[in-house]
């Protein structure tokens, strides 16, 4: 690692791939760990269950990609917890401003007081979060799927001085955040099983059972000590994305 503030880990399955070359091109400012994902797969109901990922009651099957993205985003708040030093932790199609290490190692202090901060929602959902003045606001985005070329147009414009934490009450998405050793402990614990309680989206009829780790969050999150960055300091197209609103 060039820094010595905080740890950087970068999730995806194969280092070799095109996916992952094709991070490192979007994100050659990055000095980040890869961390091979857990292949959800390998993972049956049995084992789930044994894993507390879920109950034996869980109403919903889960997709081999939902699994293996929890169980690694749970992981890596073990080892963050462990070694007591903040983390930076990304998913593979994820597009970074070119200083962000610069952002988190100047607001590092800051950001240890915090369990999560989201770096970047994603744009095809929701976000309900308060201003630092108390406005509290919920947001739709009008481009759902933004472009490679388009993202790294927005984040070239986007000054990092001018990023202020919100109080996040509802977002989707862990392509990108910092979380500190206390809030990992914290998301493993809330978060672990799945609770298969729904929650309700704002402006959506139906309720939504959470069949994955950041959607599971946000059941917590308004107690929890997390914050949302604006602007954001990345963004995902969300290609892969399971939850569009």
């Amino acid at each position: 690692m060039k820094n010595n503030l905080f740890n950087s880990y970068v999730i995806g399955l194969d280092n070799s791939s095109v996916r992952f070359k094709n991070f490192i091109i979007n994100n050659s400012h990055l000095d980040a760990t890869f961390f091979k994902g857990i292949d959800g797969k390998q993972i049956d109901k049995e084992e789930r269950i044994k894993l507390n990922l879920t109950k034996s009651d869980f109403p919903l099957d889960l997709t081999d990609g939902s699994i293996g993205c929890a169980l690694s985003h749970r992981k890596l708040w073990e080892i963050t917890a462990q070694q007591k030093v903040g983390s930076l932790i990304l998913e593979d199609d994820v597009i970074t401003h070119p200083k962000i290490v610069d952002f988190i190692n100047i607001n590092y202090e800051g950001l240890m007081k915090f369990d999560i901060t989201l770096l970047s929602v994603n744009t095809n959902s929701i976000l309900d979060c308060t201003s630092p003045e108390g406005v509290r606001t919920l947001n739709h985005f009008y481009e759902k799927h933004p472009k490679v070329d388009e993202i790294k147009k927005i984040l070239g414009r986007t000054n990092i001085d001018s990023v202020k934490g919100f109080k996040l009450y509802m977002g989707f998405g862990h392509s990108a955040y910092f979380v500190s050793p206390e809030g990992a402990k914290l998301l493993t614990s809330k978060i672990f099983p799945f609770s298969g309680l729904p929650i309700k989206i704002p402006y959506v009829d139906e309720k939504l059972i959470p069949v994955n780790q950041d959607t599971e969050a946000n059941i917590y999150y308004p107690t929890m000590k997390a914050v949302v960055c604006n602007p954001f300091l990345a963004y995902s197209p969300n290609v892969d994305s399971t939850t569009e609103f």
